[in-house]
Parts: structure tokens; sequence; C-alpha cells
């Protein structure tokens, strides 16, 4: 697990993780990526989560460029992943209509991008130095806390909840989970999501 930050890296300290390895990294304005790499004789995939609203398809496929030209990686090889958080910085195109940048912000904006462009390529890299068998396995688990925010008023929910009613329009509760472990059955990593 990397932890990145949009501004200049000043101060680094270490940890561990459950391979023994992490390299973590702290400023203002954090921004986190994790890679975690899944692998097998036949097939090789990369999950980059970045803790960013979203990325646009440029921003995507010239992440997706990189990889493909610095470590052979295939377009279906790579899954880029964003948290949905609201605090993370505007990245690309991504929600540039709703936040009136002036140009010392585009600029900053377009250093980050460019900065995480590099850090990705860096992160992927040395997760695939770190190659290790492993086996996969998929899991759904469930999550109730998820409500349509838009379908109900939040001042209600609780109350509607109480009352035993259900709530209104559509929500996924489903919590999808692939697992990495290692030969001996360790559990080496761990990717989920919930909307």
């Amino acid at each position: 697990i990397n932890y990145l930050h949009p501004a200049p890296l000043k101060a680094a300290v270490g940890g561990g993780t459950v391979d023994g390895s992490v390299n973590r990294q702290f400023d203002e304005g954090a921004s986190i990526i994790k890679s975690k790499l899944a692998s097998s004789p036949k097939a090789c995939a990369v999950v980059v989560a970045l803790d960013l609203v979203g990325i646009d398809a440029e921003y995507a496929a010239r992440v997706k460029k990189r990889l493909a030209e610095k470590h052979s990686l295939r377009e279906a090889e790579v899954a880029l992943a964003c948290s949905h958080t609201h605090c993370g910085p505007v990245l690309g195109t991504t929600l540039r209509s709703m936040y009136p940048l002036d140009d010392a912000m585009r600029e900053r904006s377009r250093a980050y991008a460019d900065f995480l462009v590099d850090r990705i390529d860096e992160v992927v890299g040395e997760a695939l130095g770190r190659l290790k068998p492993c086996s996969l396995s998929w899991h759904q688990g469930t999550c109730g806390f998820a409500v349509n925010r838009r379908a109900n008023k939040e001042a209600e929910v609780v109350a509607i909840r109480q009352a035993g009613k259900t709530l209104a329009g559509p929500v996924d509760h489903r919590v999808p989970v692939l697992a990495a472990r290692s030969a001996d059955g360790a559990l080496v990593g761990l990717v989920f999501g919930y909307a």
C-alpha cells in the first residue's frame, strides 16, 4: 500500500503490511493510491485504487497507455477504481464544471495529474517486482447502511427504518470481495467495493 499526496513529498515513515513491505509518504492534501496485484501462471492483473471522486476516460487511457508501455500490461489487465471521495483533488476534466478553477489551480491540477501517472507507474512496477503465486477467490457479502439519497429525505430515514418500512429508490447493498491468498493460505490481498 502506498500513500500519495499532491504536494511535494516532505517526509517518509515505514511500517508493515501483510507482505512486510510498505512505503508511506505523508504531506498535506493526501490522496491515496493502493495497488494490489493478483497473478497466476496464466494471467496477470493490476488493481489501482485511487482516493479520488473519479477519473475521466482520457486520464484512464493515459494511465493504461503508460502501464502498457512500461510494464507490457494490456488494457484488460488494468483496473482503475476510485473511492468517490468528495475531498480529493480535481483531476483531468472530472468535476471541472462544478469547481471554478483559476489558472493557478488548473496548473496545480495538471501538475498533480502528471505526478500521479508517474507514481502509479512506480507503484505498479514495485508490485510487479514482488509477484508471488497466489490463489483468488470471490465472495459476496451485504452491508445495509447505503441509502438512495435522491429518493429519501435524510431527516426521515431513521424513522422510516424504525417503522420497518422500505426506503424509496434503488439501492445495492451487495459487497463484492476478491481475496488473494498465498500458497500457505495466508491472506495477502483484498479488494472490495460498496456503492
